[in-house]
């Protein structure tokens, strides 16, 4: 591996677990090819902090934020992870460096609402164009599709070659969730009419998203009462009694990829 950008990251607490970035984004690729493995820190302050690798569990002599394979050997081949002080490890990344004759390639971190993208790619250039891509061993008619979890499986695809087809190895493809499945909280137990009343709609991005934009709205009897922004609370200054009734978040992305829903939470008002 060649020497690599030097960075530190910048913590102020226990920093959220980094996340990996390949570049090109495949997991797999042939022997001699270039990649780069970026560790993405979750900066919340400024205090330094160096980047400790990992390659199978095994602490890899570099504290830089981007690891540069000029010449890809098999023995690159891995899971990586990486961390800084404050925080724990993020998820392994795997990279392949395959000798075959065809590989199949797909992102190394797939979250719902991402478009899943195959390339059939063949060791030379005596392949046909036509290509066949299988999931969990069934013909899939799509080179790019929009997951959600059930996009989750094995993938391979086929091209024929010259003289013979050849199969590409299974890639284990795993669709990770985009955020939580939000949870509706009420600041206070008991209303009464008169009093404040505040719900909030929690939800988390998973690592590797934080940048991602969330909306929010609120729902009474499933009738809307606050539509899609970016506030994750609801309030009502003074309670009535027809503020009572069975209460819903939902929660999506600005482009309204994905969607979630929590489950109803009754409020009563009680008169005074």
């Amino acid at each position: 591996m060649a020497s690599s950008e030097e960075c530190v990251a910048g913590i102020r607490q226990a920093a959220a677990a980094p996340y990996i970035t390949l570049e090109p984004n495949w997991g797999t690729i042939f022997r001699g090819q270039k990649m780069s493995l970026t560790c993405n820190v979750y900066s919340t302050g400024w205090t330094q902090e160096n980047i400790q690798w990992y390659k199978d569990n095994h602490p890899l002599y570099n504290n830089q934020r981007t690891i540069q394979i000029t010449k890809a050997k098999v023995d690159d081949s891995g899971d990586y992870q990486c961390k800084t002080t404050s925080s724990t490890r993020s998820d392994p990344v795997r990279l392949v460096v395959s000798i075959d004759w065809l590989i199949l390639q797909v992102p190394s971190n797939i979250y719902e609402g991402d478009m899943l993208t195959f390339n059939c790619r063949g060791w030379d250039y005596w392949f046909a164009e036509e290509v066949t891509i299988y999931k969990d061993d069934h013909i899939i008619r799509n080179t790019a599709y929009r997951v959600d979890e059930t996009g989750s499986g094995k993938y391979k695809c086929r091209r024929k070659g010259v003289i013979h087809t050849y199969f590409s190895e299974e890639v284990d493809v795993q669709v990770r969730g985009l955020f939580s499945v939000p949870v509706l909280k009420l600041t206070q137990p008991l209303i009464s009419e008169g009093d404040e009343m505040m719900l909030t709609c929690n939800t988390a991005l998973l690592a590797g998203r934080w940048s991602t934009k969330l909306l929010f709205a609120f729902y009474r009897n499933e009738q809307e009462v606050q539509e899609f922004n970016q506030n994750d609370k609801y309030k009502v200054s003074s309670a009535q009694l027809r503020d009572a009734g069975r209460y819903s978040c939902e929660v999506t992305t600005l482009v309204g990829t994905v969607r979630k829903r929590s489950d109803g939470l009754n409020i009563q008002v009680q008169g005074k």
